[in-house]
């Protein structure tokens, strides 16, 4: 197995979510900067990362950790690039009683000067980089996962800190947003100032196998944030931290880009499993070559059905960003693009442990939130449950790839039936376009031309 292979097996998760990499250059940030900022650039910037250390949520995963190392860079970048120093960050924890909590690490104070500028920058990114891998190992610690969660109480703590003070305010919260109080607790009434709030979610260990409820209180809280004061609110499902992702939100500008997700209902190994990786490698090249035309950047990332829905396995995203100079810790080329794409797939092809999934909870999960405004999603199934009867508009906007195996099929006319209703369920339930292919034909060229806007 070669490293990009060992890299994703190793950011495969028990639950969704992951996180990937992105980074962008200063020229970038000022051409991104909201035109309001200008009169409040010498103004001081705060941030405060709230983690649930709650039993329902911790200890925190791999994929939390990846989210939360992003998130990390993003605040990096954004105080050395964008926000007018001193930027303060501080890091706390969602708990039985969260207004008690000490911080999670040391307060760090960022100040941007002209000597020693890289340094002092380098020194940031160590520092917050530090601290995320402290705030995951202490989740970890016996004993750590605390009864119950008071987010509310953690919220009125991040902005009570900075409430006297004006300037420019961020709030990302790690939870599953599952609020759970001891007997006769009462929870805060939240008051924010204008901060700029993410809500970075992942199922918790106690969700019901149909994932609405949960969607509906990570919904629940972005409404009663806005009421509260808030300037914006971003949700963003841990799948989907990425550093540029992590910075979108927290700018509070519209998301830009393209997003690819690569869903498998497969259970390898299978009797034509050589097909099954044609097809994987046929679909890398193809999607590859269109995302070299489509609006950057472009996020791709593999997922692997299972039930309930919220135990699906995800595969840290990639970014591709074209550019003429490569840069370090970036995909610039559609090569490398294609490759990491492919290579993820078929790696995904040597666990055993998914597939045979809730195929419309994990469409859900995978399209909620999402911040990129055009969206592929490449489904890869037998097909052989058939198609909830229920609609509703979760895949609003989606592009949607249906690519079918028939091998199992005993029965040809419930087959058929079966994949007509799953192609009329997804239209139904808001996607501009569907288009179904045989595994056993793909070719580049039929795929570019199925998934054409």
């Amino acid at each position: 197995m070669n490293r990009v292979m060992g890299l994703v097996v190793a950011a495969c998760g028990v639950l969704l979510w992951a996180g990937g990499c992105n980074s962008r250059s200063s020229a970038d940030a000022e051409r991104r900067r909201p035109a309001a900022e200008v009169s409040t650039q010498e103004l001081p910037s705060f941030a405060t990362v709230i983690v649930d250390y709650s039993a329902s949520f911790a200890p925190l995963t791999q994929t939390d950790r990846l989210a939360l190392k992003e998130t990390a860079r993003a605040l990096a970048d954004m105080a050395v690039q964008d926000w007018s120093p001193p930027t303060t960050i501080v890091w706390r924890k969602i708990g039985t009683a969260s207004t008690a909590a000490a911080p999670l690490c040391d307060v760090i104070e960022y100040k941007r000067s002209i000597i020693g500028a890289a340094g002092s920058a380098e020194q940031l990114r160590a520092h917050l980089d530090a601290c995320a891998e402290t705030v995951v190992r202490a989740s970890r610690m016996t004993g750590a996962p605390e009864p119950y969660t008071d987010i509310a109480d953690g919220i009125m703590m991040a902005a009570q800190n900075w409430a006297p003070v004006a300037g420019r305010k961020a709030l990302i919260i790690l939870s599953d947003f599952l609020e759970d109080l001891p007997k006769g607790g009462h929870a805060a009434q939240v008051q924010l100032h204008g901060e700029s709030v993410l809500l970075l979610n992942r199922p918790g260990t106690t969700e019901n196998g149909d994932p609405a409820a949960y969607l509906a209180r990570v919904s629940g809280w972005k409404n009663r944030l806005i009421a509260s004061g808030a300037s914006s609110v971003v949700t963003l499902p841990t799948f989907r931290a990425t550093r540029y992702s992590v910075e979108q939100a927290l700018s509070g500008q519209p998301g830009v880009g393209t997003s690819i997700s690569f869903v498998t209902d497969l259970v390898p190994p299978l009797p034509d499993q050589q097909t099954v990786n044609q097809a994987i490698i046929t679909l890398s090249k193809a999607f590859a070559k269109s995302a070299a035309e489509w609006s950057a950047p472009v996020t791709g990332g593999w997922f692997v059905t299972a039930r309930p829905a919220w135990r699906t396995t995800a595969v840290a995203p990639v970014v591709y960003t074209p550019r003429l100079a490569r840069r370090a810790n970036e995909l610039n080329t559609m090569e490398a693009f294609e490759k990491t794409i492919e290579e993820m797939g078929l790696a995904l092809q040597e666990r055993h442990d998914g597939g045979n999934g809730d195929i419309d909870g994990t469409l859900r999960l995978i399209s909620e939130s999402e911040p990129a405004p055009t969206r592929y999603t490449v489904l890869l199934s037998d097909f052989a449950t058939p198609a909830p009867s229920a609609t509703t508009q979760s895949l609003q906007g989606e592009r949607i790839l249906m690519v079918y195996r028939a091998r199992a099929a005993t029965d040809g006319a419930q087959f058929f039936k079966r994949l007509a209703g799953w192609q009329q369920y997804l239209e139904h339930t808001g996607a501009v376009h569907v288009c179904a292919l045989d595994i056993t034909t793909l070719t580049e060229s039929v795929i570019s031309t199925c998934v054409k806007p």
